[in-house]
């Protein structure tokens, strides 16, 4: 499978407690730097109009097999079109081509930031 795009995979540390004992805001730190992967659009296009009401379509990403990803990943990235940061929507879907072996991961984003 070609995987033309890259990006980085950051994971959270818990932020600090406050007085009160609540967790602040986590801080992202790089995991996996220059990872190959897949970004597209699902359906075809980032903004569709339907009935007369516009809605965004939620970007997907493939990586390969031997990335690590779970659900509180973001991701990073400077590639054109896509360019941002992106947090996981759901569970990272992993594919299969034989029993126990992983050959990718679909993830579903939504983009918190731009770059």
């Amino acid at each position: 499978m070609r995987l033309p795009h890259v990006c980085t995979i950051q994971k959270p540390t818990a932020g600090a407690a406050d007085a009160y004992g609540e967790a602040g805001a986590p801080t992202w730190s790089t995991d996996q730097a220059n990872v190959a992967c897949r970004f597209y659009d699902p359906e075809g296009a980032n903004t569709r109009r339907v009935s007369g009401a516009n809605y965004t379509t939620t970007p997907c990403l493939i990586l390969p097999g031997t990335a690590t990803i779970a659900q509180t990943s973001r991701i990073t990235t400077t590639q054109a079109g896509y360019a941002g940061t992106y947090d996981l929507t759901e569970p990272p879907r992993a594919r299969s081509n034989g029993p126990g072996a992983v050959h990718h991961y679909e993830l579903k984003l939504r983009r918190v930031a731009t770059t």
